[in-house]
């Protein structure tokens, strides 16, 4: 299980927002030089199966598809997901995104929890979600700064 805590100088409606859109993922989660991702469907909606493409430049993309279980604008964002590589599943399992007010800005917990399969590790995905969350606050400070 991968669990972590971030805090962010970003009201808990921008940190929710930047979940909210495609394009915003797309900057703040990007993924390193030398790697590609992209958004082959995305509609934050109960029901709906956003699914992603990322890996590096040239090779066999990993496949990440996100179902949305529960959602309450603002405050939490509940998702089932699979991941393929190679057109094998090697990951399937559910996050939990709560966002909840913390002195003048939110913080931001994410549960991950699931079944790793040929070779995933849950110290991958905590390394991957460090790294997005990193973003995460690089993105909102810079949206802050053109505020």
């Amino acid at each position: 299980m991968v669990e972590l805590e971030r805090d962010y100088a970003a009201a808990p409606d921008a940190v929710y927002e930047a979940w909210s859109d495609a394009d915003a993922q797309l900057a703040w989660s990007a993924p390193p030089p030398g790697w590609d991702m992209t958004c082959e469907a995305f509609r934050l909606e109960v029901g709906h199966t956003d699914v992603w493409r990322f890996g590096p430049d040239g090779g066999e993309p990993y496949v990440n598809a996100n179902r949305y279980q529960a959602i309450v604008p603002g405050e939490r964002i509940v998702y089932t997901t699979t991941l393929s590589h190679a057109g094998r599943l090697i990951f399937a399992g559910a996050v939990s995104v709560e966002i909840t007010p913390r002195g003048e800005g939110a913080r931001l917990t994410l549960r991950e929890a699931g079944v790793h399969i040929g070779g995933d590790d849950a110290e991958g995905h905590r390394q991957g979600w460090t790294s997005m969350l990193e973003g995460l606050a690089a993105y909102l400070a810079d949206r802050a700064g053109k505020a």
